[in-house]
């Protein structure tokens, strides 16, 4: 295809051929003086011949850019019980791994630590808790979503995160093949620092904005969060977040949580299933998972007895109350709560 047919068939989209310009926005904000004042610009930079050439982005060949130095196994355990077996590696992260054949081309594993959003105050708990999404529209891995999602062409890997109330994890899936792959993400999630960039922030809270307006247009909605603030005591851990929470974000302190949550190796414990062949895979838990470099002047890893619990109070009497919400077919949803305390003990198993 030459140029000068690429040129003549562009004359079919020219604003002087019957051309229709359709605008798709979740409100309307755009004016027809807004649409006239861009195909005008539009207009302009082709008779000027000044539109810029389509810039790609740089795809690297390599999760990894530089390979880490090796942890190395300071104690190993096997348990013959369940065919698995233990590791602790040089850095402080305890690894298990077991070989099975339930599926031959599945490795799955996950790693967690104790400690999460209710070991935080209510002055940080908003800004905080949007880390995560900010952080994921950023990149979490040291790249753009966009470039990370050519970088794995062809490749079956992907790892996810997840920072709840008392514990913060990744979990991943992948191909045996691409075993190594799926630990190099463990890897730079553990080693990338998160800034927020002003762009993706703002592009992060109109997302949550539009979200928060369909919540409100949404009856049961309104439904369940009555329901959770009469089973909580209004506690602000469940309080749903409103546009006038979105202003108070602070996007430095949200990245800086999530970096937080996935800094320090030796709070982690890692378990690895599938059908994996240790003799390939040890060296790459060994590269990737035990590379993770130690944190200066770490402080304790929490363990389940330290946690910090949430902050609620259930009702203290029977509460009955009737929830209305105009709705176009009428429908009815009905919730019994019974409010249940657990005691932490240390769990005992029976042969």
């Amino acid at each position: 295809i030459s140029s000068a047919e690429v040129v003549k068939f562009a004359e079919n989209f020219s604003t002087t051929s019957s051309c229709v310009i359709k605008i798709v926005e979740p409100r309307a904000h755009a004016s027809l003086e807004d649409l006239k004042a861009v195909v005008l610009k539009v207009n302009t930079l082709e008779e000027k011949r000044s539109i810029p050439p389509w810039e790609e982005e740089q795809i690297p060949e390599e999760i990894v850019s530089q390979s880490p130095v090796p942890g190395i196994i300071v104690d190993k355990v096997e348990h013959p019980g369940i065919g698995a077996t233990e590791m602790i590696l040089s850095n402080g992260m305890r690894v298990c791994y077991k070989c099975t054949d339930f599926l031959d081309d599945q490795v799955v594993f996950t790693g967690f630590a104790y400690g999460g959003l209710s070991e935080l105050s209510e002055d940080e708990y908003t800004s905080c808790t949007m880390g995560s999404t900010i952080a994921g529209e950023i990149g979490i891995f040291g790249y753009r979503p966009s470039v990370l999602m050519d970088m794995l062409a062809g490749k079956r890997a992907e790892v996810g995160t997840k920072v709840g109330a008392y514990i913060r994890s990744f979990s991943g899936d992948c191909s045996p093949s691409d075993l190594e792959t799926g630990l190099q993400l463990v890897y730079q999630l553990f080693t990338t620092k998160v800034e927020p960039r002003e762009e993706e922030v703002k592009i992060v809270m109109q997302m949550a904005e539009e979200a928060i307006y369909a919540q409100e247009r949404d009856p049961y909605t309104a439904f369940a969060n009555r329901s959770r603030e009469i089973n909580y005591g209004n506690s602000y851990f469940f309080k749903p977040i409103r546009i006038s929470d979105l202003k108070k974000v602070n996007p430095i302190r949200a990245c800086e949580y999530f970096n937080s949550c996935f800094k320090d190796p030796s709070a982690f414990t890692v378990v690895v299933v599938g059908n994996i062949d240790p003799a390939i895979s040890i060296p790459l838990i060994l590269e990737y998972l035990g590379g993770i470099p130690k944190v200066q002047d770490t402080v304790q890893p929490l363990s389940r007895e330290d946690l910090k619990g949430l902050p609620f109070k259930f009702p203290e009497t029977i509460i009955r109350e009737v929830v209305r919400s105009p709705m176009v077919e009428a429908q009815c949803f009905v919730q019994l709560g019974f409010p249940v305390v657990l005691k932490s003990t240390m769990m005992v198993c029976s042969p």
